[in-house]
């Protein structure tokens, strides 16, 4: 069995989608002077590796918290359009074996630039791949950044998934992943709120 971790790691430097806060973490206590080392973490709610709940896009959405911990947990796909462009299609997602319930992980063109500056280009999906993705009654899908949806868009993508009851899982890192169906763990904090950050695992 081989645990792979698609989680990022929360420090002070981290990059974050412009206007949101980066994280603050800093010493609240040490050994020298309270016999432990102690921390307060200051993070927003969609910081690095996170799962947002309907409440982000919808006012009387569902929230992280009301969220079954069995929907954290499943059958998941990485399917590979980073041939795809910076939009990501019905037509790029219909050339994989995508089933209902499963968790379907965008690895695109993001994974080959990574997390060191932030791109206003980055590849995100379209409403017509959101659409898709809802015909076939998956029960989450997640991409190799900080959004699913394009910079600057309208929302209608986040709306259209999770109306449809859909997880999105945004900040995963899928650079090295080989296209494949795993095991999927992404276990966010208990928080009922729009978002929690997570970590997510693939087994194989």
């Amino acid at each position: 069995m081989k645990i792979i971790d698609i989680s990022m790691g929360i420090n002070n430097g981290m990059l974050v989608y412009p206007k949101n806060l980066r994280p603050n973490i800093k010493k609240s206590k040490s050994i020298s002077k309270n016999k432990v080392n102690q921390s307060v973490i200051s993070i927003e709610s969609h910081t690095g590796t996170h799962i947002d709940s309907a409440y982000h896009a919808l006012s009387d959405g569902w929230k992280i918290s009301k969220v079954k911990i069995e929907r954290f947990m499943g059958s998941a796909i990485v399917v590979d359009v980073t041939k795809a462009g910076a939009i990501i299609s019905a037509e790029a997602l219909s050339k994989f074996d995508i089933r209902p319930n499963d968790t379907v992980l965008l690895k695109t063109e993001n994974s080959l630039y990574g997390y060191k500056k932030f791109r206003k280009d980055y590849a995100s999906l379209s409403i017509s791949g959101a659409e898709y993705l809802s015909s076939k009654k998956v029960n989450a899908v997640g991409i190799d950044y900080l959004s699913i949806e394009k910079y600057m868009g309208d929302i209608s993508v986040h709306k259209k998934l999770l109306r449809n009851n859909i997880l999105i899982y945004e900040g995963l890192i899928l650079k090295g992943i080989k296209p494949d169906r795993y095991k999927f763990i992404g276990i966010p904090i208990d928080y009922d709120g729009d978002a929690a950050p997570a970590r997510v695992f693939l087994i194989k």
